[in-house]
């Protein structure tokens, strides 16, 4: 069980895939550019992450995961089974986002239009009802929940 990191091993580090740690603190992660944690148990904050140099992170199972606004300025998210979270909105400026199997996933705060989403994909999240201001999008996925599965697009230019 690994508690904390020494940034400087990690510092030319491009990618990293933890599984089933024991992290408290994710400050010397928040800078690697493509970071996997997979099967986090317990509370843990997501603080430290989304420093500018990270461009992809996959959270998979991070049950009672919170802080999930440390992520808005990655450019790829793909949050995976983590149950605590709620909105879209804490992920303002990511371009990517995939939302898989978050139990309480429901998108109901209000959406801000400076949003930088180009390509949302929502799957088996089964409280999510509302597509509000995401029709706008040009690349949507809703497959599994309380609304009616759609798939928008981007239009090829010919």
């Amino acid at each position: 069980s690994i508690s904390s990191f020494d940034p400087l091993p990690l510092q030319n580090v491009y990618k990293l895939e933890l599984e089933a740690s024991g992290v408290s603190s994710f400050d010397a992660l928040g800078h690697i550019p493509v970071l996997i944690i997979r099967s986090l148990w317990g509370k843990v904050n997501l603080e430290g992450l989304g420093k500018p140099t990270q461009k992809h992170v996959i959270l998979d199972r991070l049950y009672e995961a919170t802080g999930f606004q440390a992520l808005q300025y990655v450019k790829r998210v793909e949050i995976i089974s983590c149950g605590q979270f709620i909105s879209i909105s804490d992920l303002k400026y990511c371009e990517e986002i995939v939302i898989e199997d978050c139990k309480n996933f429901t998108h109901l705060s209000p959406i801000d239009l400076s949003a930088n989403w180009r390509s949302i994909r929502i799957i088996d999240c089964l409280q999510f009802s509302s597509l509000d201001d995401l029709r706008r999008l040009s690349n949507l996925e809703v497959r599994g929940s309380k609304i009616h599965d759609i798939t928008l697009l981007p239009k090829v230019k010919s």
